[in-house]
């Protein structure tokens, strides 16, 4: 497998832009970085459950205008609650990768990051990276008319815009 990386500015090595990203990745390496700005979270909760707390769901961009959900489990929250500010810039490393083929998903990319025990994630301070500061997706009605009933991709999600015609 061949892995893309970005240069990135002295204070951190080499990095992997979020279409690198797959089930291949190993989630003990250190080496496998990603580095994005953190866009939006919102609570998962367990509605049947007496509306526990399950996770912290978010969406992670990179400079290529890539984004990816990533979950951040109840057990590991108390790790990176400081840091999970919107518009942050984040260094995230040793992370675990799950496929979105057969759910819901809320962004285009086909894969989920899952935050474990062993995640390390490092603010940035320094806006070294040309990560823009929002996110659109732009479907065409066509497209999102071929989508419903589907189960595939929920459209409505991070600010998409209608775009009626072709």
């Amino acid at each position: 497998m061949s892995l893309t990386t970005s240069k990135s500015p002295p204070e951190l090595s080499s990095y992997l832009i979020l279409a690198a990203i797959d089930d291949n990745i190993d989630s003990q390496q250190d080496s496998q970085r990603i580095v994005v700005r953190f866009l939006h979270s919102w609570e998962a909760r367990n509605f049947k459950r007496n509306n526990v707390l399950l996770s912290i769901e978010c969406f992670l961009l990179d400079e290529k205008d890539n984004v990816i959900q990533a979950s951040i489990h109840l057990r590991c929250l108390h790790k990176f609650k400081t840091k999970l500010n919107e518009d942050n810039l984040l260094s995230i490393s040793c992370f675990d990768v799950k496929n979105q083929l057969d759910r819901y998903r809320l962004t285009d990319h086909g894969f989920k990051i899952l935050f474990n025990d062993l995640t390390i994630m490092d603010a940035i301070e320094v806006d070294n990276y040309k990560i823009p500061h929002e996110y659109y997706r732009i479907h065409l009605f066509e497209l999102i008319k071929m989508m419903v009933d589907k189960g595939e991709i929920l459209p409505d999600n991070m600010h998409s815009h209608l775009q009626e015609g072709g």
